[in-house]
């Protein structure tokens, strides 16, 4: 063999070498990138979770301790309501209530909103249920507010009056389904876990078995007991 074909083999055998190591990192790298950009859009969806809350508690402190009715007069209470407190748009131009961008569903649905309003937010009735769209919510009715939810990771795909909130009646089977499949309200975006922004204001992440053993009974869906 010449030196000149013993170099290209020794080149073609360096290449395919390079080659092979580019592609070892690239299966060990890509995992790591998926994960960092499963944890941005998650901390990004908190931070907005926070930002609705924090607009909540302004609402409040203006109208006598409530919260904003659910939908009332066919006006949702994340689109009026709210908007002398929060931004609508991100630093992107991106709806908030879209989630800014970071609402992937988990079974590809079209997310019409990110976010829905959870049982906290709901109008109590004379029997005790909180159901009531149109009735302001008080603060002070609100029991064991770190397991009563204000907000959560949500699918919101239907349009409608009311359909901004999600109460008992609608919920109850996502939450009593420990899989990941089969929810028609709950979002399990970031890997398997669904964010929820309690009364307390602290956000979670749970599993479909941590929300399953979390809330046993709609009281404490809705802040009642």
């Amino acid at each position: 063999m010449s030196a000149n074909c013993e170099r290209r083999a020794f080149t073609l055998i360096e290449l395919l070498m390079v080659v092979a190591v580019i592609a070892v990192l690239t299966a060990l790298l890509l995992p790591v990138g998926r994960s960092m950009l499963v944890k941005a859009r998650q901390a990004k969806a908190s931070e907005q979770m926070r930002q609705i809350g924090f607009a909540l508690q302004c609402y409040s402190m203006e109208h006598n301790q409530t919260y904003p009715p659910v939908a009332v007069a066919g006006v949702p209470w994340d689109r009026e309501a709210l908007d002398a407190y929060l931004s609508k748009y991100d630093p992107k131009g991106r709806p908030v209530f879209d989630g800014g961008g970071n609402a992937e569903s988990t079974d590809g649905a079209d997310v019409r909103r990110a976010y829905s309003a959870g049982g906290a937010m709901f109008g109590v009735t004379k029997w005790n249920q909180a159901i009531n769209t149109s009735k302001a919510r008080p603060i002070m009715t609100i029991r064991n507010a770190e397991k009563a939810v204000l907000i959560f990771d949500a699918r919101v795909t239907w349009r409608g009056l009311c359909r901004d909130g999600t109460d008992w009646s609608r919920i109850s089977s996502d939450i009593q389904n420990t899989s990941l499949d089969g929810n028609t309200n709950i979002d399990y975006r970031h890997k398997g876990q669904a964010q929820f922004f309690f009364a307390d204001l602290h956000v979670e992440a749970l599993t479909p078995e941590q929300v399953a053993a979390k809330f046993t009974n709609r009281k404490i869906y809705e802040g009642l007991e």
